[in-house]
């Protein structure tokens, strides 16, 4: 049961969202405080960034009844679950760099007497490097139906990594009420740490900040008339570009790579685009893209090629049209990722039939058997690896062949074992060079999100710097002040458009929306002796689960070479979004 559970606190605390249960969230103004009594009231500096998990079984409610500890309102939870599996309720995070010694969780809570309902603390150290599995710490309980006060101390050996989700599960039935939580870091209010640990930005350093930006037009991008000639001198002689995105799903973001990268091939003579999708299904994608394919038809092989919902939408297909048009061989579309090996096990198993390799042929056919049992298949995978790179063809087919295998090989690494990102960032870069290395001029152009365009961390950006082998990479990372995102949600699977939460003022998010200009290019290049004054800041990065969970900790000037700013960004707008998703 623990292994469930763990499973369950680690996904649901990343995931879950209701801004429909606990609707102060989706207003939450800007301050450093956490609603930690759960009020509505801007004045108070308590405001509502508390979520809610929505789950069959209980009801939550945040009630304006005279019941509440303090203040107007507190949560209340009518439990009808059978069973005793913790299930967290209610969560948050802060950034645990913050704290030097300790952290203290109390909060004032109450039930309905009976033996039937448990509940207790859960908190989950992770980001950067490090992490831990969720930790789950059950309240000495007196079965008190008046309000009583219950303190957790952490010490801060128990917090790696730079953020900490904390929260309430609860187990069985009945009725429980919650209320006032406090957090102290080092015995101070965590808002008062969050201050004096990360200060803000000095007025010089922002007027500073705010001389160095290049604007770009106003409105989104598909509006812009002018050619983004600044990129010439931006990008300079470096030979990788990475173009990074903070949400997998943001319209503006698709749309401004698009014309970036159009004037990267157009102007600056790039040949090779990359996408943040594995290596062998965009090959088979990229091999039917000039072949004269109506709308349709391009909307269906996307669908059946790509699989992941990002590419089914109108900006993504405005970009492959773009390529289709271009004039065969002068620019062609690939992969960096390694997920999905499927497309890459079927060739191997036709190409290697043709060989009449019969050591061969057997491994491929054990593989295919195996393949979903992660721990007897990655070895045969390794096997299979290791035999192939052993053969002294040079043929482009054959290369192909073993590249392929490696990336079995890694996404069974990456499924069967507790690897961190790195290791899937590792393989990542490794794919790139193979990809630069047959390149007629070795320039490359990478879409991904911001947390695989960093220059440091471990992400693909740090692992291509670091194999430069003399050549120069350069990142920038996409950010946005406001609007929605597309994306997933982890408990329906349903798409929907989820809020970007305002900029709490401990985030670069926050000062970019000063700059002056609601749109710009920043070079940190430049400016990296006022920006690395200030380490560990925020900075909005989502995946591809709409989550609360939207600032992590980022050394900017270290992390990035340029960033681009979009004020207000749209959702993206899929077109299939009742096809299966990968």
């Amino acid at each position: 049961m623990l292994r469930h559970l763990c499973f369950a606190l680690a996904v649901t605390t990343t995931f879950a969202c209701s801004e429909k249960v606990l609707d102060a969230a989706a207003a939450t103004p800007a301050s450093q405080s956490l609603n930690l009594g759960y009020e509505q009231d801007a004045g108070t500096d308590t405001p509502a960034e508390w979520f809610v998990v929505p789950q069959a079984g209980y009801q939550p409610y945040v009630s304006d009844a005279g019941v509440a500890y303090q203040g107007n309102r507190f949560l209340y939870f009518q439990s009808t679950f059978p069973d005793t599996s913790q299930r967290v309720v209610c969560f948050n995070s802060l950034l645990s760099d913050v704290i030097r010694d300790s952290l203290e969780l109390s909060f004032m809570v109450k039930s309905d007497g009976g033996r039937k309902l448990r509940y207790g603390v859960y908190y989950y150290a992770h980001g950067g490097e490090a992490a831990q599995p969720p930790r789950l710490i059950q309240v000495d309980q007196t079965r008190a139906t008046n309000w009583e006060k219950q303190t957790i101390a952490i010490p801060k050996r128990d917090l790696p990594g730079n953020i900490l989700d904390f929260g309430l599960w609860i187990a069985g039935a009945g009725e429980l009420w919650l209320d006032d939580w406090e957090v102290k870091a080092d015995g101070m209010p965590y808002h008062a740490a969050v201050q004096q640990r990360i200060p803000a930005v000095t007025a010089t350093d922002l007027a500073e900040l705010q001389a160095a930006v290049t604007p770009l037009p106003d409105g989104p991008p598909h509006t812009w008339k002018q050619e983004p000639h600044w990129l010439s001198g931006a990008v300079g002689d470096a030979d990788i570009v990475l173009l990074g995105e903070a949400t997998h799903g943001t319209k503006d973001f698709t749309e401004l790579r698009t014309q970036l990268t159009r004037y990267l091939v157009e102007e600056m003579g790039f040949i090779t685009v990359a996408l943040e999708a594995s290596l062998p299904d965009v090959d088979r994608f990229n091999s039917a893209l000039h072949s004269g394919l109506d709308q349709p038809a391009l909307q269906e092989r996307i669908a059946e090629d790509l699989q992941f919902w990002m590419y089914r939408t109108s900006e993504y297909l405005s970009f492959f049209e773009w390529l289709a048009s271009t004039e065969p061989g002068k620019v062609q579309l690939r992969g960096v990722d390694m997920q999905d090996y499927a497309y890459a096990l079927g060739v191997l198993d036709t190409e290697l039939r043709k060989l009449k390799n019969d050591r061969l042929i057997e491994l491929v056919d054990s593989l295919q058997r195996q393949i979903n049992q992660a721990e007897v298949a990655l070895p045969l995978a390794e096997k299979l690896h290791r035999e192939l790179s052993a053969g002294d063809d040079q043929g482009e087919a054959f290369q192909r062949n073993v590249r392929y295998a490696s990336i079995i090989r890694d996404a069974l690494y990456w499924r069967s074992t507790a690897m961190t990102s790195s290791f899937r960032d590792s393989s990542m870069a490794a794919n790139a060079r193979w990809l630069q290395d047959r390149s007629p001029n070795r320039k490359l152009v990478i879409w991904a999100n911001n947390g695989h365009t960093r220059l440091t961390g471990g992400a693909m950006g740090d692992w291509l710097k670091r194999s430069s082998n003399g050549g120069k990479v350069f990142s920038v990372g996409l950010a946005s002040g406001q609007g929605k995102y597309l994306a997933k949600d982890y408990i329906t699977h349903n798409m929907v458009h989820d809020d970007l939460k305002p900029a709490p003022p401990d985030s670069w998010d926050f000062y970019f929306a000063q700059m002056g200009t609601p749109n710009f290019y920043l070079d940190l290049r430049r400016s990296g002796a006022t920006v690395s004054q200030y380490p560990d800041r925020r900075f909005r990065g989502v995946g591809a689960i709409a989550t609360p969970h939207q600032y992590s900790p980022v050394n900017l000037a270290d992390d990035y070479d340029a960033i681009i700013y979009l004020d207000e960004t749209e959702a993206a707008v899929p077109y299939r979004v009742n096809t299966p998703a990968s």
